[in-house]
């Protein structure tokens, strides 16, 4: 039998939805709604955000420089223009990017015809620095069943991050996660596409489960080919009133 832990589900239905003429913005976890878990602290994950770019759309955020931002394309390709670089970042690769001062991010769809879709996860960062790096990551259809990281050592980037990996997975498909121990720690799961069963909690695709102070995740798969993103990371002391924007 499966002990429950403490855990947040927030539902795809229960999204916070931003839409334009070109794009389409889902926000799972925002500075407003992160968890507090107690004296432990808050989740690091400040911005947890789908974006779907219409055909040369763009999309600009704004960097602070008190955090980490993730980019991850889950569909087709996007532009990141930076004041440090700019590149083409497919599905497949991350990039990430941290500011030392306040500036842009731009998120620009290069097709004219496609649809693009983004996620952009934002962290806290304790030593904000100008950079800007894309990684490639290992194909999840060749590593079937198993979580694959998509950065090989996070903690060079922001040390609050500690793993992030992806998940595809057949029907019935089983992985363990056992987060780290040591240290307070909150482990982010959301499902991209199919069905699973995650620490004895259904998720559906759009679904994000926050947990903290497990020992270990079994996660199933509901479905054929269906996929998450797993995100672990530390818990801060920061509150809300610590940030500027």
């Amino acid at each position: 039998m499966i002990s429950q832990t403490q855990a947040q589900l927030i539902l795809d239905e229960r999204r916070i939805i931003c839409e334009t003429t070109t794009s389409r913005k889902r926000i799972s976890l925002s500075q407003e709604n992160r968890l507090q878990t107690g004296i432990n602290g808050y989740n690091s994950i400040t911005g947890f955000e789908e974006i779907m770019l219409a055909g040369a759309a763009a999309e600009i955020i704004q960097l602070n420089n008190r955090f980490t931002y993730l980019v991850l394309p889950t569909e087709g390709a996007v532009n990141c223009i930076t004041i440090v670089d700019q590149t083409t970042v497919t599905a497949g690769q991350a990039c990430v990017i941290s500011a030392g001062n306040t500036s842009e991010l731009v998120l620009e769809n290069p097709f004219k015809d496609y649809l693009v879709s983004v996620l952009v996860i934002t962290v806290v960062n304790s030593n904000p620095a100008d950079m800007a790096g894309v990684y490639t990551y290992s194909d999840v259809n060749k590593h079937m069943d198993t979580l694959v990281p998509v950065l090989p050592d996070p903690g060079q980037y922001n040390k609050n991050i500690l793993a992030v990996a992806l998940g595809l997975f057949a029907g019935r498909g089983e992985a363990i996660y056992a987060p780290v121990q040591n240290i307070p720690t909150a482990t982010t799961v959301f499902v991209l596409q199919g069905a699973f069963e995650v620490d004895g909690r259904l998720l559906h695709q759009g679904d994000t489960l926050v947990v903290w102070d497990a020992l270990h995740m079994e996660m199933e798969a509901l479905s054929n080919r269906a996929m998450l993103l797993l995100l672990e990371t530390r818990l801060t002391k920061f509150t809300a009133t610590h940030y500027l924007y």
